[in-house]
């Protein structure tokens, strides 16, 4: 019996990391290897990689600067941070929005403090969109706990 538990439990936790799947097909998890790979074989360039975190720059992407991805001490993606350049280009954040709202099945709420968009994934994961004055960054971390005084 507790085999079984333990087994569902487990079953549980993988659906759910599988089922944060974010922009560039990145999951929470997601071993180092694995996310190199895909990443390469869609274009992307390494352009520094360190122990905890690799960054990546795609030449057939002109609006994105940067996608780095962070691994925890085992190895698995823990977050990742996109960054796009706006400057001269007004259609970016509202289609950065708009696919990061596809992609996670919901529209996001504002925080009128920290002056962000936030998608509120499962398993205390979520996605953080910031807007500045040439560019945006999209931030997919641990959900921030002092949201849930005010959500």
């Amino acid at each position: 019996m507790k085999q079984l538990l333990v087994t569902f439990v487990l079953l549980t936790a993988a659906i759910g990391l599988c089922a944060q799947t974010g922009l560039f097909g990145i999951s929470f998890g997601q071993s180092r290897a694995d996310v190199q790979s895909n990443l390469t074989k869609a274009g992307f360039k390494v352009e520094e990689s360190k122990d905890t975190e690799i960054s990546f720059t795609n030449p057939k992407m002109e609006d994105l600067t940067e996608l780095a991805v962070e691994f925890g001490s085992e190895g698995g993606v823990t977050s990742w941070e996109i960054n796009f350049n706006t400057k001269d280009k007004p259609g970016v954040l509202d289609d950065v929005k708009k696919q990061l709202s596809d992609l996670h099945g919901s529209e996001p709420w504002w925080d009128d403090y920290y002056s962000e968009w936030i998608w509120d994934l499962e398993n205390d994961m979520a996605v953080y969109m910031y807007e500045g004055e040439d560019y945006i960054r999209v931030d997919y971390d641990v959900w921030d706990d002092s949201f849930d005084y005010w959500w």
